[in-house]
């Protein structure tokens, strides 16, 4: 990210997706709350569907948070190779957290009704 008027500008050039099943949101957000609450120093969540064929690595996953040198933490997405590493602040892992676990009711399809209807 580069500082920019108004907040952070972002390179969405350079940006990596994954997918992430249900367990493994569940997964990542209790991490992300270990290492906040409970001040564990790393985590990682990998995945390879094609582990053990001649297709290994070419849709591997891998989730790291660690301890940043200055103290902060820091995450690593690494898909098929390509990697971005980020520094968090324990507020943007607390909004991470939040927002993931928001998206784990929907994922599951359980639907909530108003109790007015």
């Amino acid at each position: 990210a580069n500082g920019e008027s108004g907040g952070a500008k972002y390179l969405w050039d350079n940006a990596i997706r994954i997918m992430l099943d249900v367990s493994e949101v569940t997964r990542f957000v209790r991490m992300l709350k270990e290492e906040i609450v409970e001040g564990k120093q790393h985590t990682s969540i990998y995945h390879d569907p094609d582990k053990g064929t001649p297709q290994e690595n070419t849709r591997a996953k891998k989730l790291y948070t660690g301890q940043a040198r200055d103290g902060g933490k820091f995450l690593n997405i690494d898909s098929a190779g390509n990697r971005v590493s980020v520094v968090l602040s324990a507020d943007e892992i607390a909004y991470i957290s939040a927002a993931m676990g928001q998206s784990i009711p929907g994922c599951l399809g359980w639907i909530f009704e108003s109790a007015s209807n």
